[in-house]
């Protein structure tokens, strides 16, 4: 998605009468495990107070054919935010599940649901929500083996949305969660998932920041307080459990094990694994100062299409070793001499108040052919 028109919908979240007083931005951000600075040039990632009447975005932040045409809202969710969520939603891939749970008058719709060796992404829908502060939160995702899948990324929509063409009836909601399917061991013909949801909602929290200034000598001047509106989510119901299988689509994966030196800096391209729902690219180097990293990144396919970082997420560290996770559009269609080009990395330095970002340009240029 481009940026402008996230720019646009954001603009239509500030305008939902929400206080300037209250900050939802700290229980709804978009989750990225472990949560990581997002470069400048990502597509879509805010970092504002949102409007519960308009868009919801993350940690509040895809089916069949039938689902698609009772389900226009979550449609729309699919369709605008990322391409690989759009691509799936357009392609028919998910599987239709329709399996509800209702508790204390709140039900909730596992819709449908879309697995490959990225993402396992769920579309699910609310009905029965007292106020448009209420929401389902922390969802967990586990296969029969026990292996927990670290949540990525949630969208969603309740009330209007004149940008995304929604109008959802009181107390209903559409959403989609992505979850790392990097854990999923093999080529499975399918997934059997546990899911769990919480009902929450968002009360706010009073807090006075204390602000000194600067006194004179001779001045008897008192500390002056200003209180501020934040928002804490508060458990009210749940849990909410669904358990279902879903199909596994592998992808393909191209085990680069490439490394390249510039800037003083050695880096490794470990793979790119090329599914439905994204592009990603495992990239490790050692960060040359003890500050926070992300990288810039293109991909040229060698076919005309070049293609910019979606996001990036830090992965682990091992060591002195810093890996990231690189996500690009999906690109399924496209074989050949691919070229992945980090431009520059991006460091921030959080022992400087404010804290200030340090760039190490590059270029690491990554040749490797693509089946």
């Amino acid at each position: 998605m481009e940026k402008q028109p996230v720019t646009r919908i954001l603009q239509e979240i500030a305008e939902q009468g929400v206080p300037a007083t209250v900050d939802l931005w700290p229980a709804i951000r978009t989750r990225l495990q472990p949560q990581r600075r997002i470069p400048r040039r990502a597509r879509w990632m805010p970092a504002t107070r949102l409007g519960w009447a308009g868009l919801i975005l993350g940690a509040l932040l895809l089916f069949g054919s039938v689902a698609y045409a009772l389900n226009p809202a979550l449609s729309q969710v699919f369709r605008a935010f990322f391409p690989g969520w759009q691509h799936i939603e357009e392609s028919r891939l998910a599987q239709e599940l329709n399996l509800s749970q209702t508790q204390d008058g709140v039900t909730v719709t596992l819709e449908r649901a879309y697995a490959d060796a990225n993402e396992i992404i769920i579309g699910y829908t609310v009905k029965g929500l007292a106020d448009q502060r209420m929401h389902v939160s922390q969802a967990r995702l586990s296969d029969k083996q026990g292996t927990v899948f670290p949540e990525l990324a949630g969208a969603g929509v309740i009330g209007d949305s004149d940008l995304l063409g929604v109008q959802l009836p009181p107390g209903e909601g559409a959403y989609v969660t992505a979850f790392d399917a990097s854990a999923v061991k093999g080529t499975p013909a399918s997934l059997q998932l546990h899911l769990t949801m919480q009902l929450a909602r968002l009360v706010p929290v009073d807090q006075a920041l204390t602000h000194t200034p600067p006194v004179p000598q001779s001045s008897d001047s008192a500390a002056m307080v200003e209180p501020v509106m934040t928002m804490r989510e508060e458990i009210v119901g749940g849990p909410f459990t669904f358990d279902f299988s879903v199909p596994f689509i592998p992808g393909q994966t191209v085990e680069v094990q490439q490394e390249v030196e510039a800037a003083g800096v050695i880096m490794k391209l470990e793979r790119v694994v090329v599914t439905p729902s994204e592009t990603r690219a495992i990239l490790c180097f050692e960060p040359p100062d003890d500050i926070e990293w992300t990288l810039l990144a293109d991909l040229d396919t060698g076919a005309g299409q070049e293609v910019s970082t979606s996001f990036v997420s830090r992965l682990s560290g091992n060591g002195g070793e810093s890996c990231h996770r690189v996500s690009l559009e999906s690109l399924t269609s496209q074989s050949g001499l691919w070229t992945l080009t980090v431009t520059e990395l991006v460091g921030t330095d959080l022992s400087k108040q404010p804290s200030e970002d340090v760039r190490l340009a590059g270029p690491w240029v990554f040749r490797f052919r693509v089946p």
